[in-house]
């Protein structure tokens, strides 16, 4: 599954750490970013390059970290588990 494909399955896990991680993003940023599934990515990147004048690729390389830090901690959780 890719980075945009996981999101929009797990959108509210994304949205609950993207929100803390771009926190200068109102409510109705969110509104508009969530108006519809289709370019809902597209509309995110670009309200966070407003706010925080990122490149598309940071805004990516963040995400796919929300997702890295939960295979990690799954990982940790499995290790433990079995010992």
């Amino acid at each position: 599954m890719n980075l945009y494909e996981r999101i929009d399955a797990e959108w509210d896990e994304f949205k609950a750490k993207a929100r803390t991680k771009w926190a200068k993003l109102q409510d109705t940023d969110w509104n508009e970013i969530e108006r519809e599934t289709k370019g809902r990515w597209d509309r995110f990147t670009n309200k966070v390059k407003a706010y925080y004048n990122q490149t598309t690729d940071e805004i990516q390389d963040a995400a796919e970290g929300f997702f890295d830090d939960d295979t990690a901690d799954e990982s940790h959780r499995d290790a433990v588990s079995s010992s």
